[in-house]
């Protein structure tokens, strides 16, 4: 009723390798990985489309306060204006290209680093 430890431990990886390395668990694996890959690709795609949305908006209504400024209207308010859409543009073009736990670039660090853990 004794078994040795390496006929038993040989015994059970070999009876985990037929099971786990059977065609159709290594199919279901692959499907799963290309389906959260692609929601991820589809939730970053996303992100990047808000952000040049947002930056489009910005830059036209900086140019229209700096119409109104060449058209000899200059206020402390319009600076403030200004100076606020020009911070909102460099927080953008650093989540796009800075790394960091909000960037994008940090997103696309973590796609493709990506591990599956069940």
């Amino acid at each position: 009723m004794r078994i040795q430890r390496q006929q038993l431990e040989g015994s059970l990886l070999s009876g985990l390798r037929d099971k786990v390395l059977r065609e159709e668990f290594v199919e279901y694996v692959i499907c799963g990985l290309q389906e959260e890959l692609r929601q991820r690709h589809e939730n970053l795609e996303a992100g990047f489309e808000r952000l040049r949305d947002e930056k489009r908006r910005i830059e036209v209504e900086l140019k229209r306060l700096v119409d109104t400024i060449a058209a000899g209207n200059s206020s402390a308010t319009v600076m403030a204006a200004i100076n606020e859409r020009e911070a909102r543009l460099r927080e953008i073009t650093n989540q796009v290209i800075e790394s960091g736990p909000k960037s994008l670039q940090e997103k696309l660090e973590e796609l493709r680093t990506l591990r599956f853990c069940g």
